[in-house]
């Protein structure tokens, strides 16, 4: 579903990316479905629907153990394709936004970080306990497809301070 910006920021365009920043790093503006996003430059390819963590200098990298237990990254769902160091915006709130399930995730179910690196979700305890994403459409596949959600600034909610 294509994202229209709503606010003053003149040229966000929710649904492209660009090889050259257009705003700076972490810009935030706003967008149609009570949509909130946050301007990044992506580490490595990302896609459609994979969680990416946005380090506090405007990265995004694909969401993994490793990236969620730090607890100073915020949490975001691309919702088109980024090349490897495209700039470009992440959602980090909003209704019908796309993210990638696997397993049978139900809708009010309690979803998790899918072990390994690869950004998406499941009904399976992996590595944290994610909050602030509430499935709109059911998934039922041992592989990973994209399902509709409601975010409200997603977050790990069981993050330990190993310090």
């Amino acid at each position: 579903m294509p994202f229209n910006q709503t606010g003053s920021k003149i040229g966000a365009d929710f649904n492209s990316t660009s090889t050259t920043a257009l705003f700076t790093l972490n810009d935030v503006a706003f967008g149609s479905g009570d949509s909130e996003w946050t301007y990044v430059k992506a580490s490595g390819a990302l896609l459609t629907g994979q969680m990416v963590t946005i380090a506090g200098g405007g990265t995004a990298i694909v969401a993994h153990t490793t990236s969620l237990m730090t607890g100073t990254n915020l949490l975001g769902f691309p919702q088109g394709q980024f090349a490897d160091q495209d700039y470009g915006w992440v959602a980090r709130r909003g209704v019908g936004m796309s993210v990638m399930c696997s397993g049978t995730c139900a809708t009010n179910a309690l979803l998790y970080l899918v072990t390994g690196s690869n950004g998406g979700l499941s009904t399976t305890a992996g590595s944290g306990t994610l909050a602030g994403i509430l499935l709109q459409a059911s998934a039922s596949t041992a592989s990973l497809v994209i399902t509709t959600a409601m975010l409200q600034w997603p977050r790990c909610s069981n993050i330990v301070n190993a310090g």
